[in-house]
């Protein structure tokens, strides 16, 4: 019979976002199928992989030169449960609804350096190797960039302390534009907009981090002073942020 490592179906991940931490659950088996050496799984930095093998089985992680990896890491148990639960993550219903027999157990390894490392399993005499690719992982996107203009003052904009917000506007960068949250001044960068026709009137892009005009839980307006006397008026309406 061959010790092979068989992956689950089940994933987990945090706050359900494809750009978030994966859990992954492996089960350690004997086989009468011939074994593929080595037998592959992908990871991405962060990323969590769960061994369920015979408590007496002895698993290291090398890299191709039989050396110690920075890609994979051995975890305890506390530490899984710590990460596993992060920002709002469940751990696979195998792990932690399952009940297995007493000579089983769960051994867990975090992914860490991107590049390869490689499991090696060992039950008396039968042996199993997994290799473990992990690559990084892309950053994930914490804002948006949003551009209004004065026809737009009635509408609502949604906003993230994370977006940035322009605003297109009559005038010029030399304007003394000033703005202002509830009275308080928010900075901002002016640019000259790009002309549509030859003859249009200037217009200039106001730019503003949407953390200076966030409101926390409720809308609020801000307003946009031109030094000529024109008045803008937005409301800024605060856009809830996923815990991850």
């Amino acid at each position: 019979m061959a010790l092979t490592l068989g992956l689950t179906a089940s994933s987990a991940w945090a706050c359900s976002l494809k750009d978030q931490r994966q859990q992954v659950s492996v089960l350690a088996q004997f086989s009468a199928a011939p074994m593929r050496l080595p037998q592959e799984v992908s990871l991405r930095t962060g990323d969590l992989l769960s061994v369920l093998v015979l408590r007496r089985a002895r698993l290291r992680v090398v890299d191709a030169n039989d050396q110690p990896s920075d890609a994979v890491a051995a975890l305890d148990a506390a530490r899984y449960q710590h990460l596993s639960r992060h920002n709002g993550a469940k751990a696979p219903a195998e792990i932690s609804a399952g009940t297995y027999p007493a000579h089983l157990e769960w051994r867990h390894f975090g992914a860490g350096l991107p590049g390869a490392a490689y499991l090696m399993l060992t039950v008396d005499k039968e042996q199993a190797l997994l290799r473990v690719q992990v690559d990084p992982r892309p950053p994930a996107p914490r804002g948006q960039d949003w551009v209004w203009s004065d026809a737009r003052q009635s509408d609502p904009v949604a906003l993230t302390p994370f977006d940035t917000l322009t605003l297109n506007l009559p005038g010029t960068p030399g304007d003394g534009w000033q703005v202002a949250m509830a009275g308080r001044p928010v900075a901002v960068a002016s640019i000259s907009a790009q002309a549509q026709a030859t003859d249009a009137p200037a217009r200039v892009l106001l730019q503003l981090n949407a953390a200076d005009l966030w409101a926390g839980e409720r809308a609020d307006t801000f307003t946009v002073r031109h030094a000529g006397g024109a008045v803008y008026r937005f409301t800024v309406r605060p856009l809830a942020v996923a815990a991850c």
